[in-house]
């Protein structure tokens, strides 16, 4: 097979931390594979691009976005896929490789441009989400096209990687082609979120945080496909368990003041919550230094077709998970695989949240899990990665 050059696209900033968890792994991958040439990453942000050698074999190209307004999203969707194609064709690429939804409906157009095939890792209906967690309108003008653009992928793509089986077999039930769906979660590194005695040891020093409390944490968003305001109650719930034994750590890219105004409002004691942006690279840390994780996804029909990467991360450091995501691959294995704790938002505050910390508490008690890990190694290998990139290549003219 002659090596192929591959532009891979995504929305999200270089730095941000979504990108570097779970785009560059892939990066990474594909710059060492035997059937591969160059690497481009190609991605939407203000900022310059990432200098040379931050990933051996990969080179970064960046898009200055239009503006965040209505106007200039829809400029951006008129100029950005021509630039994309051009940039494809420049570099005799083979395959434009995007991540999500969004980012596809960018890449389909550049597809339609340029005739390069189009794959989409993460692939999810992303206007279905939108809708239903009341972010947009039913009738708004991003909605129709989103949603269209979403079918053009469907219809076009060589290969859809949805992250769940549930979303795989809603895509096969629309007659998408079988050979080109295959399931490709957000897999983590679980040897670099593995438990770390020393690190737990001087994150709690740092932050002032006694051996013995007991330390929660989360790391994401609010808002949007996220519970805000419910949120914080499940965190005030907390707090009522374990009294002034209970530290909070929010690791989250939202304004600073912003959370700590959703802390005062939920009536969080301050002097008990770490509210930090962080590099990537030291979450793990963080999560050795807890004992119970949270996730905090709006429970709605379309989110079953989620598979948060925090759920990997949360499980490579033995973590139990407290989760109000009622519904997909990953509530199954909650329930039937003991992989954490589903609890309904409006249950905050109630005999069945206590029930349930009474539960989380005993398995601090026990000591770290290594049945968590086990779980991480199954469904988020990195091994994983290397699988989706040989199906992607076979698929390919030649391949």
């Amino acid at each position: 097979m002659t090596k192929v050059n591959i532009l891979y696209f995504s929305n999200w900033g270089a730095n941000e931390g979504i990108t570097r968890s779970t785009v560059f792994p892939i990066l990474r991958k594909l710059s060492v594979h035997p059937d591969v040439g160059q690497v481009f990453l190609a991605t939407v942000e203000s900022g310059p691009p990432l200098p040379a050698g931050f990933i051996p074999g990969v080179e970064h190209y960046v898009f200055h976005p239009a503006g965040s307004s209505g106007i200039g999203r829809m400029v951006d969707l008129i100029r950005l896929p021509s630039r994309l194609a051009r940039l494809a064709k420049e570099k005799r690429v083979s395959l434009i490789w995007c991540r999500g939804a969004t980012a596809a409906g960018i890449g389909v157009i550049a597809h339609r441009i340029s005739r390069i095939p189009l794959v989409v890792d993460s692939f999810e209906p992303h206007s279905q989400y939108m809708v239903e967690t009341h972010t947009w309108r039913k009738a708004s003008l991003k909605l129709i096209v989103q949603r269209q653009l979403e079918k053009s992928v469907r219809k076009r793509a060589l290969a859809l990687m949805p992250v769940s089986e549930a979303y795989r077999h809603q895509l096969l039930s629309e007659r998408v082609q079988p050979s080109g769906v295959f399931v490709f979660p957000c897999v983590v590194d679980a040897d670099k979120f593995a438990f770390n005695k020393d690190d737990r040891r001087a994150v709690r020093q740092r932050l002032g945080i006694a051996a013995t409390d007991v330390v929660g944490i989360y790391t994401g968003k609010f808002g949007g496909l996220y519970y805000q305001e419910e949120a914080f109650q499940i965190f005030r719930s907390a707090f009522e368990y374990w009294q002034n034994r209970f530290h909070l750590i929010i690791l989250t890219g939202e304004d600073y003041h912003k959370v700590l105004a959703w802390c005062r409002k939920a009536n969080l004691p301050l002097g008990y919550v770490t509210v930090a942006a962080v590099d990537h690279d030291e979450v793990p840390a963080y999560l050795s230094a807890s004992d119970v994780a949270f996730s905090t996804n709006k429970s709605v029909p379309a989110l079953q077709y989620l598979s948060p990467i925090k759920y990997g991360e949360y499980w490579a450091s033995g973590l139990p998970i407290i989760t109000t995501l009622l519904e997909g691959d990953d509530a199954r294995i909650m329930r039937e695989e003991n992989g954490g704790y589903l609890l309904d938002v409006n249950a905050a505050g109630t005999d069945r949240a206590e029930e349930l910390f009474r539960k989380v508490d005993a398995e601090i008690r026990a000591g770290r899990s290594h049945h968590y890990v086990s779980l991480a190694r199954k469904y988020r290998d990195f091994n994983m990665i290397d699988e989706a990139i040989g199906i992607v290549l076979g698929r390919l003219p030649g391949g």
